[in-house]
């Protein structure tokens, strides 16, 4: 018989050698003994909008004890450690988890259950990640209670999550920009995408963004009238009026398989740095829709103004590349162009969103959203997205 799922922890504080030692016997990675001893500590470098990132330092009873079988003895590989699958991952058991957690305060829980982030983050693990077309960290287990959840993430350490803040070095963002590419090339209009239906469209999920959105402008101005007085009182008011033309327009554009929350903080990289990514986390709003939305949201989040001038010419010239050498024909430069400057309008929408629903652990947090608001106050100068936006109808886009 199945060991019983246990409870989703209150807090952080709530989990201990007993609650794990449950946890990890009910997803089949502990077949006997248990966790003895348990450190939970802050994970640095994270913000955990949306939640609560915590490692977890673990001990076990019978780590590397018991006898192997002659096949698994062959495989070098310990019965007892199992992936989500059912396959043997590993010979020992991991010394930390990274646990992923609902967050204490309610509002931003319930923005994560209204847009159902927690239960498709956990599917996406459970069904997809192994074929999503991008290295992802291994789950170990999940559960949810209405509008709260745990998940029991693989340790990628020594790797470090990217810091918005401080930004991304020019071949970061190229590797990682041409490392998304190659999932959506995978997935590049694809009629599979029609099996994967409980990842929501862009069209179905960004409307229930936008609605928010509209609901929380007046706090954004509030914030932020005084910083960005353009972007809150012209410029502001009328991207929020043209959501709906973008999102038609968007809506026109070949689908595919997004991460939806691509940030540099979501992305681990190498300590130090250097080199391409080595996973990416966080897919609580992926979806399916036009790949230039993770673009413009990745390069609005890991670069200031001047870098991103800079970069964006190189960085959409080489997604193409990257798409044409997966396979993808037809999308043309000034199509990608176009989708690129209209996803970058629709990101003002998300910006707005996580600076008034989601509220962060710390003054490190609002740093960054402080920080991400004066880059879309500039991107969307910089783009001319007003004049795009009007020159289209509603629910159409210009021909490439």
């Amino acid at each position: 018989m199945k060991p019983p799922t246990p409870e989703v922890p209150a807090d952080a504080a709530a989990i201990d050698s007993a609650w794990l030692t449950r946890a990890l016997r009910s997803s089949g990675v502990l077949t006997d003994g248990g966790v003895t001893d348990v450190q939970v500590e802050p994970l640095g470098g994270s913000q955990g909008f949306a939640g609560q990132l915590r490692r977890v330092r673990v001990n076990y009873d019978h780590e590397r004890q018991g006898a192997l079988g002659s096949a698994e003895d062959e495989l070098g590989v310990d019965s007892r450690f199992r992936g989500n699958d059912g396959t043997n991952v590993a010979r020992s058991l991991p010394p930390s988890f990274i646990v992923k957690l609902h967050s204490p305060i309610a509002i931003t829980r319930g923005l994560i259950r209204r847009i159902g982030a927690a239960s498709r983050e956990i599917r996406f693990y459970r069904e997809l990640a192994p074929r999503a077309g991008v290295p992802t960290a291994a789950l170990h287990f999940a559960a949810q209670d209405g509008d709260r959840y745990v998940l029991l993430l693989e340790d990628l350490a020594p790797a470090q999550a990217g810091d918005p803040a401080a930004g991304c070095l020019p071949e970061q963002v190229q590797a990682t920009v041409a490392r998304v590419a190659g999932m959506h090339a995978a997935w590049w209009d694809s009629p599979a995408l029609a099996s994967l239906d409980w990842i929501p469209v862009f069209e179905e999920l960004t409307a229930t963004r936008h609605a928010i959105c509209r609901e929380a402008w007046p706090e954004f101005v509030e914030r932020y009238r005084r910083h960005f007085p353009d972007l809150c009182h012209r410029v502001g008011p009328a991207l929020i009026d043209g959501l709906n033309t973008v999102r038609h327009a968007l809506s026109q554009a070949p689908p595919t398989l997004l991460h939806g929350d691509f940030r540099p903080d979501n992305v681990m990289y190498a300590a130090g740095g250097a080199g391409p990514p080595v996973a990416f986390v966080d897919w609580q709003v992926m979806l399916r829709g036009p790949g230039p939305m993770d673009v413009a949201y990745f390069l609005l989040s890991a670069a200031d103004r001047g870098t991103r001038r800079a970069l964006e010419t190189d960085v959409l010239r080489d997604y193409r590349a990257a798409l044409t050498h997966g396979g993808v024909t037809g999308y043309t430069a000034e199509q990608c162009h176009t989708d690129y400057r209209l996803a970058m309008a629709d990101v003002l929408s998300r910006i707005v969103v996580l600076t008034t629903r989601v509220l962060p652990e710390g003054a490190a947090g609002w740093s960054v959203f402080d920080v991400l608001a004066e880059r879309i106050a500039g991107a969307v100068v910089d783009l001319e997205c007003l004049a795009l936006i009007a020159s289209l109808s509603d629910r159409s886009r210009p021909l490439a």
